[in-house]
């Protein structure tokens, strides 16, 4: 997760939210083009549009909350390392290990 969402949820929410409500709105624009350059009725009425807009919105927040659900699962202290690839191999845990290995094996030349 990006450090500037990690203590901020509600602009994590907001940010992809938000993402998801312009890609919808930038295709209702494409619709409208396509109409108007194909000379065709590709939009069927105004309704058609504001019910794609809201299916967007709907669809974006419902992927924001998802998103942040698996992102706090994935991330929160104590998971599981062995199922998560992500978490195993961060730099912090590599560090770890390094430092562990290095403990191990001085203290195996020492002694």
């Amino acid at each position: 997760m990006l450090t500037i969402f990690r203590d901020r949820k509600l602009l994590y929410l907001l940010t992809i939210t938000s993402f998801g409500i312009a890609i919808g709105a930038l295709w209702e624009i494409t619709e409208w083009t396509a109409g108007i350059v194909l000379s065709t009725k590709v939009i069927g009425s105004l309704d058609d549009t504001i019910v794609d807009l809201i299916m967007d919105s709907l669809g974006s927040a419902i992927a924001a909350l998802t998103s942040l659900w698996a992102l706090q699962e994935w991330t929160r202290p104590g998971a599981e390392v062995g199922s998560q690839a992500s978490i195993a191999n961060s730099p912090n845990d590599r560090a770890s290990k390094q430092h562990d290995r290095f403990s191990r094996d001085r203290s195996s030349f020492i002694g």
